[in-house]
């Protein structure tokens, strides 16, 4: 059965992905368990400020919204500090200690870490050493933010074993067509949908696209996202979704948190023509 949904002006379904104003609007929101600012690295360590930078992008592959230094009143805080535990050989140690706190500054976790690397690259600072150093602690952190995942769900209506594939979100922003594909993930997986990396034949294949449609004034620009539903294999779809709005520079600044809004307000949509298509 084929479906196809516009979600702009369609009734009970939510606008894609609503333009920011006076009050409380909580798709612009960070979710209480997810949204983190990371501050500046403190203690012995000669690029503190890259090193927040690096940690909030490992968190951000964990599929948990972080930024540096930059939140609202749900934010999460992360604060870490270093500290030099050894020398030898070329190598220095160092011991990251990782607290976390929540929106009343009360502490959630800390995570603990050693890393000894040799002493040019601590000095050097390369992004890539200091993507190693928040790698080995950022799914800890990510844990105690998502808390147990859920339980996967069957999909109704379709034969068992049946999983979702989300194919990489092509166009362009393509920092923000790279962020959608892992919001999207992760809203899905949130709901305990089943997900796949490698979809078998009859899965349910999940496509997003991404365009510049225009410029919507010097204030921002004009975005389509098109998604598409349809089995592993086949060229019928399931039903497409479409959501358009002008954005704001200061949000299409922010693509991880401009993908958490985007993906939140397409879930519904995605969810509505799996259930039409499992009758």
């Amino acid at each position: 059965m084929l479906l196809a949904i516009a979600l702009t002006g369609c009734g009970e379904l939510p606008r894609p992905f609503k333009p920011e104003t006076k009050g409380d609007n909580a798709l612009l929101l960070l979710p209480d368990r997810t949204g983190v600012a990371v501050g500046s690295v403190t203690g012995d360590l000669p690029h503190g400020a890259a090193m927040a930078r690096a940690m909030a992008e490992a968190l951000r592959r964990e599929n948990v919204p972080a930024d540096v230094g930059v939140g609202n009143r749900r934010t999460h805080w992360l604060l870490g500090a270093a500290e030099v535990t050894g020398r030898g050989n070329g190598q220095v140690a160092r011991r990251f200690v990782w607290e976390l706190y929540d929106a009343n500054g009360d502490p959630v976790t800390t995570v603990t870490r050693s890393v000894s690397l040799p002493a040019d690259d601590w000095r050097a600072g390369a992004s890539e050493t200091l993507q190693q150093v928040a790698s080995r602690a950022a799914p800890e952190i990510a844990a105690a933010l998502q808390g147990p995942a859920p339980e996967s769900a069957t999909l109704p209506g379709f034969p068992e074993g049946t999983q979702i594939a989300i194919t990489e979100v092509t166009g362009r922003p393509a920092e923000l067509a790279r962020a959608l594909t892992g919001a999207m993930a992760a809203q899905l997986r949130q709901r305990g949908l089943p997900l796949t990396d490698r979809p078998g034949t009859d899965d349910v294949v999940l496509t997003g696209k991404l365009v510049t449609d225009q410029m919507a004034g010097a204030g921002g620009q004009r975005l389509q996202v098109t998604w598409v539903v349809r089995r592993q294999g086949a060229d019928a779809r399931l039903g497409d979704l479409r959501q358009a709005n002008a954005v704001p520079r200061a949000q299409l600044a922010a693509p991880q948190r401009l993908a958490q809004t985007i993906a939140g307000a397409a879930v519904p949509g995605v969810l509505q023509v799996l259930r039409e298509a499992g009758r």
